[in-house]
């Protein structure tokens, strides 16, 4: 699929703490590779950012499943963050928020297990309602 598709970012999350990272960079080749470890054995967050990208600043927040980069692109700077929010533990919504000041783009990519009947799901679960409240506070966009 990478090699059908070329894109330009990856985020892997839910990955393990096992993964075998030189397998990861055999796949990612010509890719900048972030690796954040979990909390829980599933746990874990890849960003993968292809190297002809201008990579303006790592950004280490110190935070487990969250990785984060500032690129430049077009002449714009966008923050680009993988997370993973298990199940069992709330959205780092402050830390989200936090993201939100390093430009005035960012994408955040995530598997925040978070049911929303907003985002199509046919259950809304607590994590769902208050990420929904999130974007609608910060006047985000989902798409």
């Amino acid at each position: 699929m990478i090699k059908e598709y070329q894109p330009m970012i990856i985020s892997l999350n839910e990955l393990g703490s096992h993964t075998n990272m030189k397998s990861i960079e055999q796949v990612l080749l010509g890719y900048e590779i972030i690796k954040v470890e979990g909390t829980n054995k599933h746990g874990g967050a890849i960003l993968a950012i292809d190297k002809r990208i201008l990579h303006v600043r790592p950004i280490n927040l110190h935070k487990s499943n969250i990785a984060t980069e500032t690129i430049s692109l077009n002449d714009s700077t966008y923050t680009i963050t993988s997370i993973y929010s298990p199940s069992n533990t709330p959205l780092p919504l402050e830390t989200m928020s936090l993201l939100l000041i390093y430009s005035n783009y960012t994408i955040l990519l995530s598997d925040f297990n978070a049911k929303h009947i907003d985002r199509g799901c046919s259950t809304i679960n607590s994590k769902g309602d208050q990420l929904s409240k999130w974007i609608n506070d910060n006047n985000l966009t989902v798409q």
